[in-house]
């Protein structure tokens, strides 16, 4: 697809939820945004009376893995509150919002920026009709500029450590879905998000479905996700495991990994092994893999 005809059309990957029912957005694209410098009231009414059946996860409670909704209640208090509100407008989002350009990141994204601190940059995503909610919905997340694919591509070969690093988060994020009752239908390195300071969040949220008693699915993504970091290159059956044992030994904890997930009857017991607790903590070493690779990174994009 050519710059020229990427589509502003955008998918969601901002909001984590409880949710009785999800629903596949359809493919209406997002309206150009026009030319209004003007900055909605923040204390409009209609915000304070509308009221949501399910609730994002805001940066101060949400799992580790999944994408955060940044907080927009400064100063609000949530002591005595299950789950922090979120605002909503009934009125376009570029009357807040200016669109600098779309790109392909775990689906189509437009990336914004706030008209009046222009230094908040976010990504844009359109959904119709998605949980329980009529009409669009545009939902704002965090500027997470790559994805595992992307790391993939890059030259460098991760070490435990930074495999770990990823591997944790993911799993992190794969744990609080089963634990609510979901799980991800399309688990893979392009669907996976990564942020500059090594943050990796699962992407392409509306490949989220109520999941089966088991998790053979999920796991059997997982293996074949986890090989392709490994070797750097795609998978396609559940089967092939790692063939660079120079780079990765048999008895190394990133090889156990590997073979627990085809014995573990569990996300939770992939996170016992002893790559995940030995180096699981070890985000930082992510940072700069994050910066080759956005540096080497060639993504669709439409400007403006």
């Amino acid at each position: 697809m050519s710059p020229e005809t990427e589509s502003a059309e955008t998918k969601k990957r901002s909001t984590m939820i409880e949710a009785k029912t999800l629903r596949v957005p359809s493919s209406e694209t997002i309206p150009p945004p026009p030319d209004i410098p003007s900055v909605p009231d923040t204390n409009d009414p209609v915000d304070r009376k509308r009221k949501r059946t399910l609730s994002p996860i805001h940066e101060d409670n949400a799992p580790s893995g999944l994408p955060r909704l940044p907080d927009f209640t400064k100063g609000a208090s949530f002591q005595n509150r299950s789950h922090p509100i979120l605002k909503t407008r009934d009125q376009s989002p570029w009357k807040t919002y200016q669109k600098e350009f779309t790109c392909d990141l775990a689906g189509d994204a437009a990336m914004v920026f706030n008209r009046a601190e222009p230094s908040r940059t976010f990504a844009l995503r359109h959904y119709l009709e998605c949980f329980h909610t009529e009409g669009s919905i545009y939902a704002l997340c965090e500027d997470l500029p790559i994805t595992l694919e992307d790391v993939v591509a890059c030259d460098a070969f991760l070490n435990e450590a930074r495999l770990a690093a990823i591997l944790k988060q993911v799993l992190d994020g794969l744990s609080y879905l089963m634990a609510e009752g979901f799980e991800h239908g399309s688990l893979k390195c392009s669907n996976i998000l990564m942020g500059m300071d090594g943050t990796v969040r699962i992407g392409c949220l509306e490949a989220i479905h109520r999941r089966h008693d088991s998790q053979v699915q999920t796991l059997t993504a997982l293996r074949a996700m986890t090989v392709e970091l490994m070797e750097k290159r795609p998978i396609y059956d559940s089967v092939t495991g790692v063939t660079d044992l120079a780079r990765w030994p048999l008895e190394s904890d990133a090889v156990k990994f590997l073979a627990a997930t085809t014995s573990a009857d569990s996300i939770d017991h992939l996170r016992k092994e002893p790559l995940i607790v030995k180096h699981g903590d070890s985000k930082g070493t992510l940072v700069i893999l994050a910066r080759l690779a956005i540096a080497t990174t060639t993504t669709y994009y439409s400007y403006p």
